[in-house]
């Protein structure tokens, strides 16, 4: 059904979202992953492995939800629940 998140068997991975530029600056950004850290805590157990694929520039706001960047040549960021 659209707009319900649905679990799958593998590790969580937040990829290739963002606001149109025209939208930018409202918070968008902030509410799906208030939605998205939201519903990985309380369904991925403690301890689980969460990826992130980030566009050049935008680390600070995944930062914010205790993404870490990686090194140089190992692209996108992580976070341990």
């Amino acid at each position: 059904m659209p707009g319900e998140l649905e679990l799958v068997e593998r590790p969580p991975t937040v990829e290739e979202y963002m606001a149109f530029r025209a939208f930018r600056g409202r918070g968008i950004s902030t509410m799906v992953m208030d939605a998205l850290v939201g519903f990985i805590a309380r369904t991925y157990p403690k301890g689980a492995f969460v990826g992130l694929m980030a566009a050049e520039g935008v680390a600070g706001l995944y930062e914010r939800y205790g993404f870490e960047r990686r090194p140089d040549d190992a692209p996108g960021m992580r976070r341990t629940l």
